[in-house]
């Protein structure tokens, strides 16, 4: 569950995305594109993590695909043009093709009798989490730059992520009943 609450960190650039825009000399169109470039990223990750990596490697990146998710993000420090903008955005995207492993994972740990109440939990949650940090990101970039607010939440959900990661491999290796270990 905690890996998919991470999309909040690298969906936050969703709730910059016009003043973003505006910084890198654009209108509405580069709104767009900014929000496009990374759905199709979402999009090609779910796609190569779904249909060409066996579930056990799925399992085994989950952890090194969600740091990399939001450690990207860093990149925005750097103020990139739009063209690196949108690079960034995509392969930040791409690496979330990891909550496919996350969601078959939480399907498999959560007990059949309150999958429905987990599934809740988990999408409440997740919203919840998104909204928020959307508009906190917001707000923070009446004061900052767009790209050192995307930053900035990218590196905080990196280090999440690493966290989780390790707490989560940590789990994986533990011999257990076998409700993660599947």
């Amino acid at each position: 569950m905690f890996f998919g609450w991470l999309a909040a960190f690298y969906n936050a650039p969703e709730g910059v995305v016009t003043p973003l825009a505006r910084d890198l000399h654009g209108g509405a169109a580069v709104v767009g594109v900014i929000l496009a470039a990374e759905a199709l990223g979402e999009t090609m990750g779910a796609i190569v993590i779904g249909r060409f990596v066996a579930p056990p490697t799925r399992q085994r990146v989950m952890g090194p695909l969600a740091v990399t998710g939001c450690v990207i993000l860093a990149l925005f420090f750097l103020q990139p043009d739009l063209p690196g903008s949108l690079l960034i955005l995509f392969a930040s995207g791409l690496a979330s093709g990891y909550q496919i492993a996350a969601n078959a994972a939480f399907v498999t740990a959560a007990p059949r009798e309150q999958r429905s109440q987990a599934f809740g939990l988990a999408q409440g949650g997740m919203s919840l989490g998104q909204g928020t940090l959307m508009i906190l990101a917001g707000a923070a970039a009446d004061h900052f730059s767009p790209a050192w607010v995307i930053g900035v939440c990218g590196t905080t959900g990196a280090v999440v992520a690493l966290a989780i990661a390790v707490g989560w491999t940590r789990e994986r290796r533990r011999p257990s009943s076998g409700h993660l270990r599947h």
